[in-house]
């Protein structure tokens, strides 16, 4: 059986659609930095070494790619989704927090305890 080229053709579109969408909920959600542009912003705050970097980077894609499945699962349900991210969030932090010595350690805490809530800002008309 041959698949219709115009029937790929808009499968094609249909999935580009959506990744469109998930990118840019995702950078509504305060995601506009990539992993790296995270690590680096850290690596400048915390003196990490490169070995940080590299390990920070990679929590951080990971902590994306969570974060974009479940918005993909969230099924419009926006309490829920909120939960998760920030869940993802937290564990997120947990895992950079393991690789900082301890004056690494107190000054993410205040960036964390600084942090923005998401999500709590008014919105506009």
């Amino acid at each position: 059986m041959r698949i219709p080229f115009s029937s790929i053709i808009n499968r094609t579109f249909a999935v580009f659609l959506c990744s469109v969408v998930v990118v840019g909920a995702l950078s509504a959600q305060g995601m506009r930095a990539s992993p790296e542009e995270r690590a680096k912003m850290l690596k400048d705050s915390l003196a990490l070494d490169k070995a940080q970097t590299v390990k920070v980077t990679a929590i951080y894609k990971e902590s994306q790619d969570a974060m974009m499945s479940a918005f993909q699962n969230a099924s419009g349900d926006r309490e829920a989704m909120r939960g998760t991210m920030q869940e993802i969030t937290k564990k997120a932090d947990e895992k950079v927090k393991a690789l900082l010595n301890e004056t690494q350690k107190k000054k993410f805490e205040e960036m964390i305890k600084n942090r923005p809530a998401r999500g709590m800002r008014p919105r506009g008309n």
